[in-house]
């Protein structure tokens, strides 16, 4: 469209305003990257816990010993 017409005031402002291309490229990454790092979370949610209660585990052994 570019190439073959003449743009409106309003087309040329509505490309103005658009973000640069590495912002763009990084909001795509972003949002690619925001549910695999909650899904990470999740996953590693239940080891987590069984850590914690592991430690709790060896620091009742060590408190009773």
């Amino acid at each position: 469209k570019l190439q073959r017409s003449i743009l409106s005031g309003t087309e040329i402002e509505a490309l103005a305003l658009l973000p640069s291309r590495e912002l763009l490229i990084a909001q795509v990454v972003g949002a690619i990257a925001s549910p695999l790092q909650g899904l990470a979370n999740v996953l590693s949610g239940p080891i987590r816990g069984l850590v914690i209660v592991l430690g709790q585990v060896q620091d009742q052994k060590a408190s009773a010993a």
